[in-house]
């Protein structure tokens, strides 16, 4: 029998033993209605299970919803409201008011870090009064101030073509920022072509100048073929006039027929078709093939205008609002605007959650953003920024998920890669984050490596926000009409008969060319298969008397005139325009392109310098810059066109 030290040693041991663990029985039992958050990989709390009525028996669960973890301690947006830039704009107009030079530089250089901390695009109404104040500046002779101001505007509205050139202009004339100036110059003319609500514009109004020069070269080219074809088309009217007839009469009878258009009022479209198709008989091989090519565009020009027309129904339309609610954050009606669109597309859902992630409001930009990835026509970017709104408010897992979605839509999506790299390195997957950094950086190794230098100096949250792309802001350019009201009155301008009246026309006038060529090319198969059996259709000009050597050296004399004539007309048409030369020594083709050319390219190039009024007007200053390459345009059309020999173009 052991000791009975050594019993009641075991004994009391026992007993703690016991009460330790009853203790922490309990303590689990009481904790079990509230368990401790411990990661996004704490799996959900499901409910209890309840067994369905469907054969095998299926378990689902009831009582319960999945919680989100709530937002980790740490993070801040960056965002920042209007009023935030409103209240150092107001302090700015203090310190100019007191002339407190480095005090009003101060703000604007805090107003500019603002910006761009806060992710906002453009402030295009604060760059607009700056480049106009900077112009203010320079001519009172404050440079420095001229510069400071010029700059601040470049900074707060990168993607504005207007201000670039405005800043522009005032920093080119400081011999000190003369490259700085050039550089922002440059930039407003690629601006002008790249951001989509100016390229609309610039299209537009580049259709309407090709649809002026196609309608003006037609007119050139009726007028050309009529005076090319009448001496042929006297010869075989007065060929067939009786006996004796003196040639004057049928030269009034050509020019009776020539003038009928003109003088019965039948306005531009049936003149050109009445020339074009009455002289086909006596047009060459070129010059029908030309004026089949100027009866298909006097068919399609009234058709096409209200599409031409439509490219310039841009200010107050669908497109300006879509541009500038991706462009512009200083205009607070583009919000109204925005909510007041019925149904609106994942883009524009899109715009208006990072609208509020720029001011700051993450928890109205998720919700925006997970109303967005819900559409059908939600694209990569939409779930690549929806993974960074939920990766900052803590759901990491459902942040990987929405990079694989955009991954998904977007296979060689950079930043979609990069970022998802970043949060499974937070969730202490280092493999797959290890992959899809190797990925990221094989697609652009470059853009890897600026992204991670921005990681290292930012914090533990930082994830890359993608700046909105300009092709989400093309908003239906192509499909947009004008209403048939607006299209015909401005039809009207140019001819008597409705739109579709001239249309008609050109189609009638396309037909009869093509029965008369069919007519002449049957005729001359005719006639040649006649000769090849020996028999030949003896003419009028046949029985009669060989002509006497004088009335021969006058009619030489004549042709010699005539010719002279077509040479001179030569010139002087070549000079006022340019192809009007090609077309008279029978290259009609190669006229028409240097005529259309040279006219669309005069016209934009006087809109350009306001001399012709523009249709749609924005941003004039960077209009201005456009004169210098239409005017190089119009001198190169020109020249050549001088200095190309014309020759048959078939």
């Amino acid at each position: 029998m052991s000791n009975p030290a050594d019993l009641f040693s075991v004994t009391l041991w026992a007993l703690v033993t016991s009460a330790v663990l009853a203790t922490n029985g309990y303590a689990q039992e009481g904790d079990s209605a509230e368990r401790p958050y411990q990661g996004q990989t704490t799996p959900a709390v499901l409910g209890d299970g309840a067994q369905s009525n469907s054969e095998p028996p299926v378990v689902t669960y009831e009582g319960e919803e999945e919680t989100l973890p709530e937002q980790e301690a740490g993070f801040q947006s960056s965002g920042i409201a209007a009023a935030g830039f409103q209240e150092i704009w107001a302090q700015r107009g203090l310190a100019m008011q007191r002339g407190d030079k480095s005090q009003e530089y101060r703000l604007l250089a805090q107003l500019q870090h603002k910006k761009n901390a806060s992710g906002w695009p453009n402030l295009f109404r604060y760059a607009r009064i700056l480049a106009r104040e900077a112009e203010k500046a320079h001519q009172e002779g404050s440079l420095a101030t001229a510069f400071e101001r010029a700059s601040a505007a470049i900074a707060l509205a990168p993607q504005q073509p207007g201000v670039q050139a405005m800043a522009g202009k005032v920093l080119v004339q400081s011999p000190a920022h003369r490259v700085a100036g050039l550089k922002a110059l440059a930039r407003s003319l690629m601006l002008s072509l790249t951001e989509p609500g100016h390229l609309r514009v610039r299209v537009g109004q580049s259709l309407f100048a090709l649809w002026l020069s196609v309608l003006c070269a037609s007119l050139v080219f009726a007028f050309i073929m009529a005076l090319r074809s009448s001496g042929r088309m006297r010869l075989a009217v007065l060929e067939r006039l009786p006996k004796g007839t003196p040639g004057f009469q049928a030269g009034l009878l050509v020019l009776l027929i020539v003038v009928t258009p003109v003088l019965f009022g039948f306005g531009v479209t049936l003149t050109l078709v009445w020339w074009i198709s009455f002289f086909g008989f006596w047009m060459r091989q070129a010059e029908r093939l030309a004026a089949v090519v100027v009866l298909i565009w006097v068919t399609l020009l009234p058709l096409t205008l209200p599409f031409v027309l439509g490219h310039l129904k841009y200010p107050g339309s669908y497109s300006e609002l879509v541009y500038l609610a991706g462009r512009d954050m200083g205009d607070s009606d583009l919000d109204e605007r925005l909510a007041a669109i019925e149904e609106p597309s994942a883009r524009v859902v899109y715009l208006m959650g990072m609208r509020d992630y720029w001011r700051g409001n993450t928890n109205e930009a998720l919700s925006k953003l997970e109303e967005a990835s819900k559409k059908p026509d939600a694209g990569a970017e939409v779930f690549t920024a929806l993974g960074n709104l939920r990766f900052r408010d803590g759901q990491k897992t459902r942040a990987v998920a929405a990079y694989d979605d955009a991954l998904s839509r977007d296979a060689d999506n950079v930043v979609a890669l990069f970022n998802k790299s970043r949060v499974l390195y937070k969730m202490a997957e280092h493999a797959r984050a290890g992959e899809a950094h190797a990925l990221a950086s094989d697609i652009d190794l470059k853009t890897v490596t600026r992204l991670s230098e921005q990681a290292q100096a930012a914090d533990q949250f930082y994830v890359a926000d993608e700046p909105i792309a300009a092709g989400l802001l093309h908003a239906d350019a192509w499909s947009l009409h004008v209403d048939d009201a607006v299209a015909d009155s401005f039809w009207a301008r140019f001819s008597s008969y409705e739109r579709r009246h001239c249309a008609l026309l050109g189609l009638i006038g396309l037909v009869i060319t093509f029965m008369v060529l069919f007519a002449k090319q049957t005729l001359t198969r005719a006639e040649n298969r006649n000769r090849a059996k020996g028999f030949s259709r003896r003419r009028r000009n046949d029985s009669r008397p060989p002509k006497e050597r004088s009335l021969q050296i006058r009619e030489q004399i004549r042709e010699h005139r005539r010719q002279a004539r077509l040479r001179r007309l030569r010139r002087v048409l070549g000079i006022v325009m340019a192809g009007g030369g090609h077309m008279i020594y029978g290259a009609p083709l190669t006229g028409l392109l240097f005529s259309c050319l040279f006219v669309m390219s005069l016209i934009l190039y006087l809109v350009s310098i306001d001399l012709l009024p523009a249709l749609v007007r924005i941003d004039e200053a960077a209009l201005s810059l456009f004169g210098l390459p239409w005017g190089v345009l119009v001198v190169v059309v020109y020249i050549v066109s001088l200095v190309l020999r014309p020759e048959e173009d078939w």
